[in-house]
């Protein structure tokens, strides 16, 4: 069993950020597959504008919940694979 201390208020708004990180991909990943399924359009529609939204707010709130350092290490690995950055001959 953990220890009190190891659940303060600090490594809970962490795991809580990494968790709704993990899930704005996952929810990427089910957009992949919807038009896979044996939906109507206007279905389809519905469940892809859904799982937008449920993504993109999970994103937003991970990073509010992990905060500037991990966004500048996010920020960081894409410039590393030169992401945004213009190809120079």
């Amino acid at each position: 069993m953990l220890a009190p201390s190891s659940l303060n208020s600090e490594n809970m708004k962490k795991a809580i950020g990494y968790s709704l990180f993990v899930l704005s991909f996952i929810t990427w990943g089910a957009i992949a597959v919807v038009p896979f399924l044996d939906l109507s359009i206007g279905m389809a529609t519905a469940y892809t504008t859904g799982l937008l939204i449920i993504g993109e707010i999970a994103f937003f709130l991970s990073m509010v919940l992990l905060g500037k350092d991990f966004l500048m290490k996010i920020k960081k690995f894409w410039v590393k694979l030169n992401f945004f950055q213009k190809q120079r001959d």
